[in-house]
């Protein structure tokens, strides 16, 4: 039992594999120019999500960007409207 519950911490996906994954998708127009400007911007919209209690939200948001194909991505499958994109 402790080992699936430590297998549960930390399985949110981070600012910068969701960097490195949205980098490989062509269609996708990030407003910044490389991947440290992506993670900072992302960095910060956590803070915000912190800030605002919206934590859970933003770590779903960012799981299904890492977890989707780019083309699922592009059709809005992640697009959460209480949150915004970096």
């Amino acid at each position: 039992m402790l080992f699936f519950i430590f297998g549960l911490w930390g399985c949110t996906a981070t600012c910068e594999d969701v960097c490195t994954k949205i980098h490989t998708c062509d269609n996708i127009d990030q407003g910044v120019t490389n991947s440290l400007d992506c993670t900072s911007s992302c960095r910060s919209q956590q803070e915000e999500a912190d800030l605002d209690e919206n934590t859970e939200a933003f770590d779903a948001l960012k799981d299904c960007l890492s977890s989707k194909t780019c083309e699922e991505i592009e059709a809005g499958v992640c697009y959460e409207e209480s949150l915004y994109s970096w």
